[in-house]
C-alpha cells in the first residue's frame, strides 16, 4: 500500500528545524514496533547505558535523563542517532514532526502542529519542500505499520445528523478558507463572520438538508457575511458568568497535558498529582483572586489582572492576525480540527471548537503577559499561547470528551463563543 501525501495549503506559512531541542525535552515520542526494532538493532542499549525507551501508559516511549530532555538528546543540541547513523535512523514520529498524518480516503493529508515555535514564527522554506520528507515516512509507516492508518468512509459527518461527500466538504471549506484568509478584512470581522455561519448553522434542522443543499446555504451566507458582519450585535460586551466559567474549564483541559516524568509517577503520586488536578479545577472555575500554577514554570497573576491586559500594539498586529489566521486554517481549511484529526468529532463541532480555542488563545496570551509583570501582549507572548493550546488540542483526552462537546455547544447558544473572544481579544 502507498498513498500520496498531501502538504498542507496554510498561506505563508513556511517552517525550517531551527534545532532549538524543545520538542525534545519536552515531548513524549511514542515509538512503534518497527522503531524499536531499529533500536535495539542500533545497540542504543549497551552505548547509552541505559534504556533507550520505557513503558508507558499509553505505550511504549523513548526513554528521558531525570529531570531533562530525550536519552538521545546530546549536550550540543543534536540527536545522537541523527549524528551517528542519519535522519531515516530515527524513529517515525522524530522524522516527522512538527507534521502529522491522518488517512483521508487513497491519500494522507499532512497536518502541521503548532507546538513548534518556528511554526509558530513561519520561519524557513515553503511547506511543499518537506513534500519528499513526509513521503518517506508516509510510505515507512504504509509498509511497517499500517494499521496506523485506517480506512476513511468516502463520507464526513458534517453534524451528528448529516453526512457529506466529499467533494461538498471541499465546496465548503473553500469558501470558509476564502473569509478566513480575507486580508482586506480585519480579524475581528473574520472571526466574527465565521462565528455567524457556525451560530446559523447550529440552529438549522440540518436533519432535512442534503449536501448540496448545505453548500448552497454556506455559499449564501458566506455571500451576505460583509453585511451581516456590519449588523452583528452580540447583546453584550461582556460574557455572560455561566460562559466564562465554562472558558476556563477549557483553558484548564488546554494546560493538563502530561509531561515525561508525570506520565511515569507511580500509584500513590498519581494519585497526589489527580487530588492536585481537582483543587486547580476548582479554582479556576471560581475565576477569583491568584490563578493558580498550572505548569511549576508558570509566574503568578490574578483573573483580574489579565481582564485589564492591553492587547497587542500596532506594530506587531498584523504579524499577531497572521499567526492566527494560519492557526485557524490548519485548524479548519487543512482538515485539523475535525474528523480523524480530532476525536472523530463532526465538522460543525470542530467549527466551534476552532472558535473557542482563539478566546483561550486570548486568555493564555493575556496570561503570560501578567505573569510577566506587563500590561500589554507581545507578540511572544501569542506564540507561547498558541502553542500551548495547539499542544493538546486533538491529543489531550480531556478535549474530546463528551463533557467537551457539551461545553462548546453551550457556548454556540447566546453569542458565547463571540463575547468570549472579544472578552478575550487579542488585537
Amino acid at each position: 500500500m502507498k498513498l500520496p501525501v498531501i502538504i498542507p495549503e496554510i498561506k505563508s506559512q513556511s517552517w525550517s528545524c531551527r534545532a532549538c531541542t524543545k520538542c525534545c525535552r519536552e515531548l513524549v515520542v511514542h515509538l512503534t514496533a518497527d522503531d524499536r526494532r531499529r533500536i535495539d538493532e542500533q545497540g542504543w542499549s549497551q552505548k547509552l547505558g541505559t534504556d533507550p525507551y520505557v513503558r508507558h501508559s499509553s505505550g511504549i516511549v523513548l526513554n528521558h535523563v531525570p529531570g531533562g530532555g530525550c536519552v538521545f538528546l546530546m549536550d550540543d543540541g543534536k540527536c545522537r542517532i541523527h549524528a551517528d547513523l542519519g535522519m531515516q535512523a530515527k524513529p517515525l514520529a522524530c522524522q516527522i514532526y512538527p507534521f502529522t498524518l491522518e488517512r483521508e480516503s487513497d491519500s494522507l493529508r499532512a497536518g502541521l502542529r503548532f507546538d513548534c515555535p518556528t511554526v509558530t514564527r513561519s520561519e524557513g522554506v515553503a511547506l511543499a519542500s518537506h513534500r519528499r520528507d513526509i513521503q518517506y515516512v508516509a510510505d515507512t509507516i504504509c509498509k511497517k505499520t499500517p494499521a496506523l492508518f485506517r480506512d476513511e468512509p468516502d463520507d464526513v459527518a458534517f453534524a451528528h445528523n448529516l453526512m457529506i461527500d466529499r467533494s461538498t466538504l471541499d465546496r465548503i471549506l473553500t469558501r470558509l478558507d476564502k473569509w478566513i484568509t480575507n486580508e482586506r478584512r480585519s480579524f475581528d470581522e473574520r472571526i466574527t463572520g465565521l462565528h455567524i455561519i457556525v451560530s446559523t448553522l447550529n440552529q438549522a434542522q440540518l436533519s432535512r438538508f442534503d449536501g448540496p443543499r448545505l453548500a448552497e446555504l454556506i455559499d449564501m451566507l458566506s455571500d451576505d457575511l460583509p453585511n451581516a458582519v456590519v449588523e452583528f450585535d452580540d447583546g453584550s460586551s461582556d460574557p455572560l458568568r455561566t460562559q466564562t466559567k465554562l472558558l476556563h474549564q477549557a483553558v484548564f483541559a488546554h494546560s493538563m497535558y502530561l509531561q515525561f516524568a508525570e506520565s511515569r509517577m507511580g500509584y500513590w503520586q498519581s494519585l497526589r498529582f489527580r487530588f492536585r488536578q481537582l483543587k486547580l479545577a476548582r479554582i479556576m472555575l471560581g475565576g477569583k483572586g491568584v490563578i493558580p500554577q498550572l505548569r511549576p514554570e508558570e509566574g503568578k497573576a490574578t483573573f483580574e489582572q489579565i481582564i485589564n491586559i492591553e492587547p497587542i500594539p500596532t506594530n506587531d498586529a498584523a504579524e499577531a492576525a497572521n499567526l492566527l489566521t494560519r492557526y485557524l486554517q490548519s485548524r479548519i481549511s487543512n482538515h485539523g480540527g475535525f474528523g480523524a484529526a480530532y476525536y472523530d468529532w463532526p465538522m460543525l463541532n470542530g467549527l466551534g471548537a476552532a472558535l473557542l480555542s482563539i478566546a483561550v488563545i486570548g486568555w493564555f496570551t493575556r496570561r503570560n503577559a501578567a505573569t510577566a509583570g506587563r500590561v500589554e501582549m507581545t507578540i511572544q507572548d501569542l506564540r507561547d499561547a498558541v502553542s500551548t493550546v495547539d499542544r493538546t488540542a486533538g491529543r489531550a483526552p480531556e478535549l474530546g470528551a463528551k463533557s467537551a462537546r457539551l461545553r462548546q455547544n453551550h457556548l454556540t447558544h447566546e453569542n458565547g463563543l463571540i463575547r468570549l473572544i472579544r472578552r478575550y481579544r487579542i488585537l
